[in-house]
């Protein structure tokens, strides 16, 4: 069993006395910090399959909770703390195979992680994703990158002092409609001093204004 969450006992491929949807969630979260993903899993799993339980059925009147983004997001965001973004990538496609919306968030972690990673290619491809260009119907779920996925690509070109493409990638974010924020600004600044250009770091700080503008 997972410490932490007392009441979700693991059997194989199973598990046992979660409850309702909040004692999913403990039993999910109970796994985490003990370092056993593979048990939140399971317990994703089990609630998953709860609908085909007609006892279990019967006993709540049909009122049967299913996972949610945020159930599979806590699983998500371990294993991108950990490094495992094979893993978290899996779990993303088992949404799918699940029929359980994704969120923002999650994209946003997997992006992240990648970056950290040093796995451009990867992040690149989630972020094509989230333009609509994956398995995701991105549309009918309103799912679009936000300034916190323009801010990752950012921040990351930015490290490299690669201004181009930091810059490359504030243009496609004011193209899409996505007003910048301090974060992102903060990053484009940042890439122009890893480039050793104060001017044009300054420059950016008038562009800020001009955003603070009325």
């Amino acid at each position: 069993s997972c410490a932490g969450a007392p009441r979700a006992r693991v059997r194989g491929s199973g598990v046992a006395g979660c409850g309702d949807a909040g004692g999913y969630h403990a039993c999910v979260r109970g796994c985490l910090p003990a370092n056993a993903p593979e048990g939140a899993e399971a317990v994703l799993r089990r609630w998953n399959r709860e609908k085909y339980d007609m006892g279990r059925v019967a006993d709540r009147k049909g009122d049967i909770s299913r996972p949610v983004a945020a159930s599979y997001g806590m699983v998500v965001d371990w294993y991108v703390r950990e490094g495992r973004m094979g893993d978290a990538r899996r779990l993303l496609s088992q949404m799918q195979w699940d029929k359980v919306a994704p969120s923002i968030d999650i994209f946003n972690m997997l992006l992240k992680g990648y970056l950290r990673s040093g796995n451009v290619g990867a992040a690149q491809d989630v972020f094509r994703e989230l333009e609509g260009s994956g398995t995701w119907d991105m549309d009918s779920l309103g799912i679009e990158p936000d300034v916190a996925s323009y801010t990752c690509l950012m921040d990351h070109w930015a490290n490299q002092g690669d201004v181009e493409l930091a810059e490359k990638v504030l243009k496609k974010m004011e193209a899409r409609g996505v007003a910048p924020d301090e974060r992102a600004f903060g990053s484009l600044v940042k890439a122009y001093q890893r480039a050793r250009d104060p001017e044009g770091a300054e420059a950016v700080l008038e562009r800020v204004r001009s955003y603070d503008a009325p």
